[in-house]
């Protein structure tokens, strides 16, 4: 009887460990670089109370077929400078970052007033950064653990 192949247990925690910090990383890189551009958007924005006069439907679809979607308002308000503005908000949320007929205070770019965000959590898609940091590193922390470990049970064996 032939040993077993120990082919696997030397290959591929490697490679395990090294998608996982590949994806790791994506996700820590998007994570900061969505975290800056709304902290840009928010530095540049001017801010002011608008009214939502409905919620559309905004969806998306993945390359595996599948779809997500949530609620983007379509708000009514004015710019410091008094112009009327009614826009749909590129910026979904689920659930709905306002209700319909209420009042939320709202970021909008002076150069575009029509691109405008409301200005709470669900409305700037605030948690979505931490989310995908928080998420990258744990992806890092695991690549790096099956790294190592992998390392160690490949030098251990014959």
């Amino acid at each position: 009887m032939s040993p077993p192949d120990d082919s696997l247990v030397r290959y591929v925690p490697g490679g395990v460990g090294a998608l996982f910090v590949v994806l790791g990383l994506f996700f820590v890189v998007v994570g900061i670089r969505s975290a800056q551009a709304g902290r840009r958007f928010a530095a540049k924005a001017e801010r002011t109370t608008g009214t939502c006069l409905e919620l559309v439907y905004r969806s998306s679809s993945s390359s595996d077929g599948s779809t997500s979607g949530g609620w983007a308002p379509r708000m009514a308000f004015r710019t410091l400078d008094g112009r009327p503005v009614e826009a749909v908000s590129r910026v979904w949320s689920s659930p709905a970052a306002v209700r319909v007929g209420r009042e939320a205070p709202v970021l909008y770019d002076p150069d575009d007033p029509r691109d405008f965000r409301v200005d709470n959590l669900r409305g700037s898609g605030g948690c979505i950064p931490p989310a995908f940091i928080v998420m990258g590193s744990l992806a890092l922390v695991v690549g790096v653990v099956v790294l190592v470990v992998g390392g160690f049970l490949s030098t251990a064996l014959p």
